[in-house]
């Protein structure tokens, strides 16, 4: 058996440390509103699987009905999107819940998400170590979870981190098909996977296509390293993406299975016009038409740390120009077509919500496909920093370079580079949606800049803690401007026994208490402020001085 290489072996241990660092603060995130979606559908989901294995060996009856039928009972919830992340978070909160009874329904379904983002740690750290060396796969493995939208969403029930990993996963694979048959094969399958998590996976094909034409026509330059290219294999993932990918796709969904046009066609229809969503960008409130086009680069800029963001910044830089300026040097040849893929996907992650007639809103979380890529560049730009550092610190100290080994150096700066960005984490957990760097002068910057504050209407768990401690019997609260997201996420907060069942979440008429979530996209929000700020203030959370919600008492 072949053993475990040593950037594999080390790979595996980061992304478990990923794992285990989302799974201690997984309860911190609270209930966004796309958890009544996806828990119940990801539970209905697994439990068809579960029955129908019964049946097929006799453990249980198939319900006595057709196989349509049975389909569509337990398929018919959330059928707007496709199924797979829903099976993996399913599964989880059936083996969680259920058969261990370590945790409620929803956490189960949580922990399938952090799968995922192990899954893609492990990945980002192996493309990154295997072409730019261990340093800078462990700086883009940290910089990956240590980005704070990214972590919100490896902690929660849906489907944007599960979509960011499978379609890194299979940009992945793509990529070794240059030397593997077996790994040009295996893309097109998890390609399918990909197409059976989110509807941003067909667009990673454009990249892949640009880069198969360069690599192809070798039209870069490197007409000396043309012998180094591996058409073959690599023209074999065209085919197998697009034959395996819709064949696997089709095959996992079901639902799919019966009335397939019509169904594939009420798909496509609900995303093409997709219900309006609000969306906050400097002081204007978007809906139809859409944020302009820089809104996705801008958002991506503010939410990103400015050291990883400098970082990712300087690794682009390279790729597109540094790692072609020096063709005599031939070690360069594999990193400069890694340079150039990672670029590819990252411009067409964003490019697509961009420069396409498609909504623009939730902060980075139609493009969170992008962050992956972000972190690569940003270990690239890490390991190009270091090593013009430690070359001019070694011809002006010779002796200090010497006494000092260069993997202790690398270390050290790698802890130096990343600890800010740990910090500023830090600092406003467990609000990870109102996180904003240093390029929008942090939370309070980006009020000022009219940037949403937060988004997802989630019902954080520390408030839901601060209610049951300090709200009366039966007390009635009502959340405003957004009422009724917050009545479906209380009943998953009640299941897990953090928020008290006798405090009824409700209307604002009959309320007794209001929670006015500061969220400026809704146009009656100043009228609501102006309401109730003259009520008795009884709690407020703020993030680094800048109140997220408030907490009145109104009879």
């Amino acid at each position: 058996m072949k053993r475990l290489n040593a950037p594999a072996l080390a790979g595996i241990l980061v992304a478990l440390c990923a794992g285990v660092f989302h799974i201690l603060f997984i309860s911190d995130m609270g209930v966004t509103d796309d958890d009544r979606f996806y828990v119940p559908a990801s539970r209905s989901y697994a439990l068809f699987w579960v029955q129908e294995v019964e049946g097929l060996f006799g453990y249980g009856p198939a319900n006595g009905k057709k196989l349509q039928d049975r389909i569509d009972r337990h398929f018919s919830t959330n059928h707007e999107h496709p199924p797979f992340a829903k099976y993996v978070m399913g599964f989880s909160s059936l083996l969680f819940h259920d058969v261990l009874g370590l945790t409620d329904e929803d956490t189960g379904c949580r922990i399938g998400t952090v799968l995922f983002v192990v899954l893609c740690t492990f990945l980002v750290f192996l493309f990154t170590s295997e072409n730019f060396g261990i340093f800078a796969g462990l700086f883009a493995a940290l910089a990956l979870n240590l980005h704070a939208r990214f972590a919100f969403h490896a902690r929660v029930p849906t489907l944007d981190a599960a979509m960011a990993s499978m379609y890194f996963f299979t940009a992945y694979l793509v990529w070794r098909a240059r030397q593997s048959r077996a790994c040009a094969v295996l893309s097109g399958v998890v390609f399918g996977l990909a197409l059976a998590t989110k509807l941003n996976a067909p667009f990673l094909l454009l990249p892949i296509l640009v880069f198969w034409l360069l690599y192809k026509s070798n039209r870069i330059g490197l007409n000396k390293y043309k012998t180094a290219l591996k058409l073959p294999s690599f023209t074999l993932a065209g085919p197998s993406l697009l034959i395996l990918g819709p064949m696997v796709f089709f095959l996992s969904w079901p639902w799919l299975w019966h009335n397939t046009l019509a169904r594939l066609l009420e798909y496509a229809r609900f995303h093409l016009n997709h219900y309006g969503i609000y969306f906050l960008y400097l002081g204007k409130i978007y809906q139809k038409p859409f944020a302009p086009w820089h809104a996705p680069f801008v958002m991506l800029g503010c939410t990103t740390s400015i050291l990883i963001m400098a970082f990712a910044s300087i690794g682009l830089l390279w790729s597109v120009f540094g790692a072609w300026h020096d063709k005599e040097r031939g070690a360069n040849k594999n990193m400069a077509w890694a340079g150039v893929y990672i670029v590819l996907h990252l411009l067409s992650c964003i490019s697509v919500v961009a420069f396409f007639n498609v909504p623009k809103y939730g902060g980075i979380k139609l493009f969170l496909t992008a962050v992956p890529f972000l972190a690569v560049l940003a270990g690239i730009g890490f390991t190009q920093v270091t090593g013009k550092l430690g070359s001019a610190i070694a011809s002006l100290f010779p002796r200090a370079s010497t006494a000092v080994p260069k993997n202790t150096a690398l270390a050290a700066g790698l802890v130096l580079a990343l600890v800010p960005s740990a910090i500023d984490m830090a600092r406003v957990h467990p609000y990870l949606l109102s996180y904003y760097g240093s390029l929008a002068g942090g939370p309070r910057g980006a009020l000022d800049l009219g940037l949403e504050r937060q988004y997802y209407d989630v019902f954080y768990t520390n408030l839901a803690t601060w209610m049951s401690l300090n709200l009366p019997q039966n007390a009635r609260v009502a959340f405003v401007p957004n009422t009724g997201e917050y009545i479906s996420s209380a009943r998953f907060l009640k299941k897990a026994e953090i928020l008290r069942k006798d405090i009824q979440v409700t209307t604002p008429g009959p309320a007794s208490y209001i929670v006015l979530t500061h969220e400026q996209r809704w146009r009656n929000y100043p009228d609501l402020f102006q309401r109730y700020r003259s009520f008795p203030l009884l709690h407020e959370v703020r993030v680094m001085g800048v109140p997220l919600l408030s907490v009145y008492k109104v009879r």
